[in-house]
């Protein structure tokens, strides 16, 4: 949070931008709308997958209109078989810790009842409740940096749990980032709006604060400082100083440093970092639904969209695919957009429907059930052995 407060202050009048910044998705719009790339020419209706096989120049000019997606599709099942082995690998430790804690409480024959474990409290040492000592006691130590050292090892053993809370954040924030960024590519269907951007110009508007829309941002943020926190809480270092009496005479190689370990804390922190495993899930099953308004047709001048845009996700060369706009609509990365089939001459008196489908400034889009594209590289398996 510290590093965005200074980029958004600092940044912009410490560093000088000699290019343009690809930092959000409305970024690489504008760059692909302002720049064309002809190597995707023509494949405006290319999704993520077709650009995963190999393609070569072929006359068929097929016209399938985009399916609906849900956010699942966002992600190749590659993608997401690695997300769940990583976030797995990050959850199975809090559990085989929360086992560890159970067994050793039986074993001395404590109660392990939810009231029970919630009567012991949260962050509280009990005098049973620590794993093994780091004192120097133990370890036939006498002198001061012997038990500096073993301090700095308990420390470190009960830290140890929050790299994995921040690695499930890095794993859940590269999941949103990429919902959120398909998310907002889909709303150009449904509304005219400028795009995003880290350097606004014209119409177009600032990026998000926090890299990511609020409703996501927000439940992260939130989510990653309540199980930091309750890791705090469940495992944390004691450490005792031996004095004798009357004179308080300090015999230093009787101080020792123990993990105590909160029963409740771990199980709270348990299901905290079971929510990795859930939400995306749940997340995952919803569609990309039109908004339920006049918007349709008032805002943007034509009727709602028939079938949604095709799915790129963080695909560049699908992005800019859809961003081959009419030569007449130069301006269009400066202003405000919306997507849909243009016709290459709207004045022409021919039967057949010749246009793109693209990002455009036009008042009027259509969304024909078939239409003549211009011949384009097609995604065609490459025969084995050519």
């Amino acid at each position: 949070m510290t590093c965005r407060l200074w980029a958004k202050i600092k940044a912009p009048e410490e560093i000088t931008y000699t290019k343009a910044s690809m930092i959000t998705i409305g970024d690489y719009i504008s760059s692909a709308l302002e720049h064309q790339d002809l190597h995707t020419a023509g494949l405006d209706l290319s999704t993520r997958k077709d650009f995963d096989r190999p393609w070569r120049v072929d006359p068929r000019t097929e016209f399938i209109p985009p399916r609906r997606f849900t956010f699942i599709d966002v992600l190749s099942r590659r993608k997401w078989v690695v997300t769940y082995v990583l976030m797995c690998l990050l959850v199975l430790p809090f559990y085989a810790l929360l086992g560890v804690i159970l067994y050793e409480h039986r074993k001395i024959g404590m109660p392990i009842d939810l009231p029970s474990l919630w009567a012991e409290g949260i962050g509280v040492f009990q005098n049973y409740a620590y794993f093994p000592s780091f004192s120097s006691e133990d370890s036939g130590g006498t002198n001061g940096p012997f038990h500096a050292r073993r301090f700095h090892m308990a420390a470190l053993f009960a830290n140890i749990p929050q790299l994995f809370i921040s690695g499930g954040y890095v794993i859940l924030n590269n999941l949103l980032t990429t919902i959120s960024i398909t998310d907002e590519w889909n709303t150009f269907i449904h509304r005219r709006q400028p795009l995003r951007v880290s350097q606004p110009k014209g119409s177009q508007r600032s990026s998000y604060f926090l890299s990511l829309p609020f409703h996501y941002a927000i439940g992260l943020i939130t989510w990653s400082g309540v199980t930091h926190w309750l890791v705090s809480r469940s495992l944390f270092v004691v450490e005792s100083n031996e004095f004798a009496s009357p004179d308080f005479v300090h015999f230093d190689n009787q101080d020792s440093a123990v993990v105590g370990h909160s029963a409740m804390g771990i199980i709270l922190t348990t299901i905290a970092v079971s929510l990795t495993l859930f939400v995306p899930i749940v997340i995952s099953f919803r569609n990309f639904e039109a908004p339920k308004s006049k918007e349709n047709n008032d805002w943007i001048g034509r009727e709602a969209a028939r079938y949604p845009m095709p799915l790129t996700s963080t695909c560049s060369a699908g992005i800019s695919a859809a961003c081959h706009r009419h030569e007449q609509d130069l301006d269009a990365h400066l202003l405000p957009i919306t997507w849909g089939f243009v016709e290459d001459d709207p004045e022409s008196q021919q039967e057949e429907l010749r246009g793109r489908f693209c990002f455009t400034t036009a008042r009027d889009v259509q969304w024909p059930e078939r239409y003549v594209r211009q011949n384009a590289p097609s995604f065609q398996e490459t025969p084995a052995g050519v």
